[in-house]
């Protein structure tokens, strides 16, 4: 059932929010997350930033609503992202498995690569956090991702800028220690 579907993702939503902003700690905010996210992939899981920029007087072609062609896009190509989640008109927010981060890096590395260089007045960039081992370090991931868009360094840069042992890559090549 479609309202049923809807609902989920909705309660999804906000378990989400509830594991990046620290309140799962709270009564029952466990449980009630792993009820609406059973596979959470706990033992190895990263988080994958997306922020969209819009720059209006260099557009030549105007999308209603970019991200979210680019949430469905990437539904369809990154099958294997355990969760997605649109954080604001300009910001999606990815949690992805340590088995499938390799695959999705590389086709967001694709993705990122054509926006930049094909949609003029569009530009998207994407960090990910180092790999995490608990549910309990999702804010810190989300953390981490956020400061290192705080921090970006090159706009014009084509690639996943990967968390990697405390400092941020640019080049994307992931160590795990």
């Amino acid at each position: 059932n479609e309202a049923v579907a809807v609902q989920h993702r909705v309660l999804q939503a906000s378990h989400m929010e509830k594991a990046l902003n620290a309140h799962l700690l709270r009564a029952g905010g466990m449980a009630q997350f792993h009820s609406c996210f059973p596979d959470f992939p706990e033992q190895g899981f990263y988080l994958m930033y997306v922020r969209l920029w819009i720059h209006p007087e260099k557009q030549k072609t105007v999308y209603n609503e970019p991200l979210m062609l680019i949430s469905m896009f990437l539904e369809q190509e990154l099958p294997d992202a355990y969760h997605q989640q649109q954080l604001s008109d300009t910001e999606l927010l990815l949690v992805i498995s340590e088995q499938a981060f390799e695959t999705c890096r590389k086709k967001m590395d694709f993705l990122i690569e054509n926006i930049n260089r094909e949609e003029e007045g569009y530009e998207i960039h994407c960090f990910a956090s180092n790999l995490q081992n608990h549910l309990e370090k999702v804010p810190e991931a989300y953390l981490q991702v956020r400061n290192m868009e705080g921090f970006f360094f090159d706009k014009g840069d084509k690639q996943v800028c990967v968390m990697e042992e405390g400092f941020a890559n640019p080049e994307a090549k992931i160590s795990i220690s």
